[in-house]
This record gives C-alpha cells, structure tokens and sequence, in this order.
C-alpha cells in the first residue's frame, strides 16, 4: 500500500532518512518525471491533477 499526499504548504528541507532505499531526492513537473515510474504512483499523481481526494488502483 503507498499513501501519497499533496502538501499545501512546507517549511524546511527535504532530507534523505532511508538512504538504503532512496539515493536521491529530486522535483520534476509531473508530465516529465524519470523513468521507470511505478503505475500506481502515476496513477496518485494523475488523480491529484484531476483533484480527486482519494485514487486507488489494484484492488477489486
């Protein structure tokens, strides 16, 4: 399970706190993020685009 969230607001610095899982931090418009891109993070970002409150993907 991945929750997302759009932050409405930020103070402070983005940091690294699990640099065994992640060796980078970076920003890009959402039309040209870096590839590969997991479908289900796609799928959070397109729907925060489209301003639904709540995405899923997968389940049934």
């Amino acid at each position: 399970m991945q929750l997302v969230f759009r932050a409405q607001r930020w103070r402070g610095n983005p940091e690294i706190r699990e640099p065994e899982r992640c060796t980078r931090w970076g920003r890009w418009h959402p039309q040209a993020l870096p590839r590969p891109l997991v479908p289900y993070t796609r799928a959070a970002i397109d729907g925060i685009q489209a301003g639904r409150l709540y995405t899923e993907m997968g389940w049934s």
